[in-house]
C-alpha cells in the first residue's frame, strides 16, 4: 500500500496533496482498487466537496437532531457520533469511534448529504489522533418514542447518494462496520436488495441483528448505550448544544429543543417490506 500512496502522490502532484499524509490519501487507494488513475481523479472531486462540507455547521442540520414535538423525547432520525464533549470520543474494541444511527438520516438528498459529512467530518478529526480508519455505526431500526414513525426505510434514490459520498468523498468510511440492531428475522433477506447499489466492502461490513445483545463483543461496556445494556449516558440535546460551543455558535443560533424536523411519511418509497423498521 505504502507504494501505491506514493505513486498517487505522483500522480496527483505535490500542490494537490499537501497536507495530506498517507493515513488518509490510502483510503482513496483502496476505493479505486488500485487504480491510480481513477483515485487521482476521486481524490481531487473529492478535495473539492469536502472544502464546501468543512463550512457545515450544527446550526445547519440542528433540526435533524431535536425532537420534533415537546411531548417527544428523541428526534426522528439522525447520526451522532458519541463524543464524550471533553475532547474524545466513545470507541470500539479496534479503535473505531462510535457513532448511534436513529433510524435513518431524512430531508432531500441534499440535506441529507450535509448531515452525513458533518458526522465523517467529525469522525476525521477524531481519527487523526490514533491513526485509525472508519467507525463502528450502530444503527437503532425501531423507533426510540413508541408514536413515531419509523424513518428506516429502503434506500431510495435520495438515500443511495450517500453511498456514493461513502466511495468518493469519504472513502476511509469503507473501513467502517454498521451493526442493524432490532431488524426482524423475517426481513433480512431484503437487505440483499440493496447489494447492487454498495461497495463491496461496505456491503460486507454489515451485522443483522434481532437486538444489541452481540455488541458486547464489539466494544467496551463504557462505549455502549445504557439501552443497549452499557454504562455511556448521553443526551442528544446537550451534545448539540456543546458542539454550538465548539464552533463558535450561540445556543440562540440552534433551532429550539422541541421543534425539530419531522420525518415526512409521504416521502417513504414503496419497496419490499416496507415497513421494515416497524414494530
Amino acid at each position: 500500500m505504502a507504494s501505491d500512496v506514493a505513486a498517487l502522490r505522483v500522480a496527483l502532484g505535490d500542490g494537490d496533496t499537501e497536507g495530506w499524509s498517507d493515513h488518509w490519501l490510502a483510503p482513496f487507494v483502496k476505493a479505486a482498487d488500485g487504480n491510480i488513475a481513477n483515485a487521482a481523479a476521486t481524490f481531487r472531486k473529492a478535495k473539492t466537496a469536502r472544502a464546501g462540507y468543512h463550512k457545515v455547521t450544527i446550526k445547519d442540520i440542528a433540526e435533524f437532531y431535536r425532537a420534533p414535538s415537546a411531548d417527544r423525547a428523541h428526534p426522528d432520525g439522525c447520526m451522532v457520533l458519541l463524543e464524550d464533549m471533553k475532547g474524545g470520543v466513545a470507541r470500539d474494541n479496534l479503535g473505531r469511534p462510535v457513532v448511534v444511527a436513529l433510524g435513518m438520516q431524512h430531508g432531500s438528498a441534499e440535506e441529507m448529504q450535509r448531515q452525513f459529512a458533518y458526522v465523517a467530518e467529525l469522525i476525521e478529526k477524531h481519527n487523526e489522533k490514533t491513526s485509525t480508519h472508519g467507525s463502528c455505526v450502530i444503527v437503532e431500526v425501531r423507533p426510540r418514542d413508541a408514536s413515531a414513525p419509523p424513518s428506516f426505510r429502503f434506500p431510495d434514490r435520495d438515500v443511495r447518494t450517500l453511498f456514493d459520498m461513502q466511495r468518493d468523498v469519504y472513502p476511509a468510511s469503507l473501513y467502517s462496520t454498521t451493526h442493524f440492531c432490532g431488524l426482524p428475522r423475517a426481513v433480512t433477506w431484503a437487505f440483499k436488495l440493496v447489494k447492487p447499489f454498495m461497495r463491496r466492502e461496505a456491503y460486507n461490513s454489515m451485522v443483522l441483528r434481532p437486538s444489541f445483545a452481540h455488541l458486547p463483543g464489539a466494544m467496551p461496556a463504557s462505549s455502549m448505550l445504557r439501552s443497549w445494556g452499557g454504562t455511556l449516558d448521553f443526551d442528544i440535546d446537550a451534545w448539540i448544544e456543546w458542539r454550538a460551543v465548539q464552533e463558535g455558535l450561540a445556543p440562540s443560533d440552534l433551532c429550539a429543543r422541541g421543534h425539530g424536523r419531522r420525518f415526512d411519511v409521504r416521502s417513504r418509497r414503496h419497496a419490499p417490506q416496507a415497513r421494515i423498521g416497524e414494530r
